[in-house]
């Protein structure tokens, strides 16, 4: 919902007019209802069903359905917020067109659909980048032949990989691994560990698309749906007590993919999860992602679209209860019980679908 396809402003859309003109909150919000049955929400839907073949009127909605109407929700809340934010900032110029806007929306909402449907892939090239990122002795870097992985002394060595090992990893990555643990001894449960040994059999950097596909066959990770279902319940268990943050991989790679999920939610559900997500013993899961080094404050900050500052003011507070979510938002509490919901939902059911 973060994206802002940048739509041409200049004079307000005719149908927007009244929405600006006044002052008072609650006639906005009135009319603002009115301008997203009548003109954002048959647009946006009309883009959903056209470009993804969504049928909202199926008599029995599969979970594909409630995916793609929740593509058109995400367009929708953000014209709106867009909207809002124009009318709070007089000194903001104006969507022109507001069908177009709303079209341009909905188109980058159904492309961020697409991308994330075949999230495999791309979930081991954001896993591959965030290895190199750390600086533990691996690197991307460019080629004349496109963005290759490996060891760091290789971009100046410019090593080249065993060709028939590396199309080995291309063909079947399973065999690949079964012939590197085979030299080097039986691949660990660390990422970066397989990294270094399936590194060390090829001999030299490998296309990031390459590796990324064969990291995404290859790691079989369960979905962290602990962390997800029932937080209104006292059954959660989303951290055993006596589990160590830093030695426990398997509570790491949980927390990898949910912090990778609640990215791509709306931001209004990513602050009314993140920022009341509890353990069972009542602690912030939030306070783990910096402690097992998933993401630093500053880019959680970023995510939330909170200055590090402001999210620093936060921290001792948090968990934060329901009053505290909606001050931020600038909602009334009780909306944030069905925003937390709504992004349990749309959790649970990538998670049961992910295979990576």
């Amino acid at each position: 919902m973060s994206a802002d396809p940048s739509a041409s402003f200049s004079l307000p859309d005719e149908a927007l007019g009244p929405f600006f003109a006044t002052r008072d909150r609650q006639v906005a919000g009135q009319l603002l209802e009115t301008i997203t049955s009548d003109t954002v929400k048959p647009v946006a839907e009309s883009i959903v069903k056209s470009r993804l073949g969504w049928n909202p009127n199926r008599r029995n909605p599969t979970d594909e359905d409630e995916e793609l109407s929740d593509v058109a929700q995400d367009a929708i809340a953000a014209v709106i917020e867009k909207l809002w934010d124009a009318w709070e900032n007089p000194e903001t110029k104006a969507i022109q067109n507001l069908r177009a806007y709303t079209s341009r929306v909905a188109v980058s909402q159904c492309s961020g659909y697409l991308r994330r449907k075949h999230s495999g892939h791309w979930r081991a090239t954001g896993r591959l980048e965030w290895i190199a990122d750390k600086n533990i002795g691996f690197s991307i870097w460019d080629t004349d032949s496109g963005r290759v992985f490996g060891f760091n002394p290789w971009r100046e060595t410019k090593a080249k990989p065993n060709t028939s090992k590396l199309s080995t990893l291309t063909r079947d990555p399973n065999l690949a691994v079964r012939e590197a643990e085979s030299a080097f001894g039986r691949i660990a449960d660390s990422l970066p560990r397989n990294l270094e040994l399936l590194m060390n059999w090829l001999e030299g950097p490998v296309g990031v698309n390459v590796l990324a596909k064969a990291v995404s066959t290859l790691l079989k990770l369960d979905p962290p749906e602990r962390y997800i279902a029932n937080q209104e319940s006292d059954a959660q268990d989303p951290v055993d007590q006596d589990v160590d943050i830093h030695r426990s991989s398997e509570v790491r790679e949980e927390l990898r993919f949910l912090w990778t999920e609640i990215q791509e939610l709306p931001v209004q559900q990513r602050l009314a999860l993140l920022l009341n997500l509890r353990d069972h013993q009542g602690r912030g899961v939030i306070a783990f992602l910096p402690i097992a080094k998933i993401a630093s404050i500053s880019t959680i900050g970023r995510v939330l679209e909170m200055t590090t500052e402001s999210l620093l003011e936060l921290w001792p507070k948090l968990p934060l209860d329901d009053t505290s979510i909606a001050v931020l938002l600038g909602v009334h509490r009780d909306k944030i019980p069905g925003l937390r919901s709504t992004a349990r939902q749309r959790l649970l059911r990538k998670s049961k679908k992910e295979e990576f």
